[in-house]
């Protein structure tokens, strides 16, 4: 199982949902390069080699809620 800390959480759950770095740097006030380092631990922790394959990881493992 991974786990993943409520910050981890939320930078995966606005990254799938927007694809793009700044709209969740903007949405949890700290810099594009905050979000992109948070990313690359979560891509490493969800053994990912890209923002796509990351991005379907989490949602096939139900880490993130579309709704």
């Amino acid at each position: 199982m991974i786990k993943l800390s409520p910050r981890e959480q939320e930078v995966l759950t606005l990254y799938v949902q927007h694809g793009r770095l700044k709209p969740v740097a903007e949405a949890l006030g700290v810099s594009v390069s905050t979000v992109k380092a948070q990313k690359r631990t979560l891509m490493k922790k969800l053994d990912a080699g890209n923002s796509t394959e990351m991005t379907t990881t989490a949602i096939k493992r139900g880490l993130v809620d579309l709704k």
